[in-house]
């Protein structure tokens, strides 16, 4: 949490700079100014974070591409929730690709119960297989970004998978070390209950049970001489 935190924040830190001619840096301004305004919901500097925080998370960031009702001209741009976004798959679970060897397109999967909003299912192709709580959206539909790439360059890799299995292994050894010493620094009570004299009832367990939970809290408590308190300890 702390890592990608402060791997964005550094990078929004260093700031960015428009390069091109004064007529294509005016147009590039005017667009971004009005990020958020013009169908999306976020402007300009906190979707450029999102992109940078999702990259590092996923190794993947999209943005979804908003036109104007003739589908000609861009006019906004919104994030996407990298986790409900994947390449469109054929029947065999493998990326569509056309003659080029490009995706063609994505899938965006949502619950069941939850509405699309604004954005609708272009035409499927007849490679493309879709649940029922799926669309398609053709590659101009969306901005997809990556942080690393390995292989076919498909998926990013972002800075969270690889350390993924270490951490696990490193949370899991931290609990067993807390356990460990949660028994050795204050081992298990136990009490043998009467003796060959003294026959011990289910009410006699019981409240033996009782006052060795109360005994946590306390210095010293009293028990029947028949009674034999004893700790379980580790041996080493």
């Amino acid at each position: 949490f702390n890592s990608i935190n402060k791997t964005v924040e550094v990078i929004m830190s260093a700031g960015y700079t428009l390069k091109g001619s004064d007529e294509s840096i005016s147009y590039v301004e005017e667009f971004l100014d009005n990020i958020g305004t013009r169908g999306g919901y976020t402007e300009w500097m906190s979707l450029l974070e999102t992109i940078f925080t999702h990259q590092c998370i996923y190794g993947r960031a999209f943005n979804e591409i908003i036109y104007n009702a003739k589908q000609t001209k861009i006019m906004d741009l919104d994030f996407v929730d990298p986790k409900k976004i994947d390449y469109a798959k054929n029947m065999s679970n493998r990326i569509a690709l056309d003659k080029y060897s490009n995706p063609l397109g994505y899938v965006l999967s949502l619950p069941y119960m939850e509405m699309t909003g604004d954005l609708k299912s272009d035409p499927v192709p007849s490679q493309v297989y879709l649940n029922t709580n799926q669309i398609f959206l053709k590659p101009e539909r969306l901005a997809h970004y990556k942080l690393y790439t390995l292989g076919d360059g498909f998926y990013g890799i972002g800075l969270v998978e690889p350390i993924y299995k270490t951490a696990n292994r490193k949370l899991k050894m931290e609990e067993a070390l807390a356990n460990v010493y949660m028994r050795t620094g204050f081992p298990t009570r136990m009490a043998l209950v009467g003796d060959k004299f003294h026959e011990p009832t289910l009410e006699m367990l019981q409240r033996a049970t009782e006052e060795l939970e109360k005994s946590t809290y306390r210095s010293v408590f009293a028990t029947p001489y028949c009674n034999e308190v004893k700790i379980l300890e580790a041996n080493k």
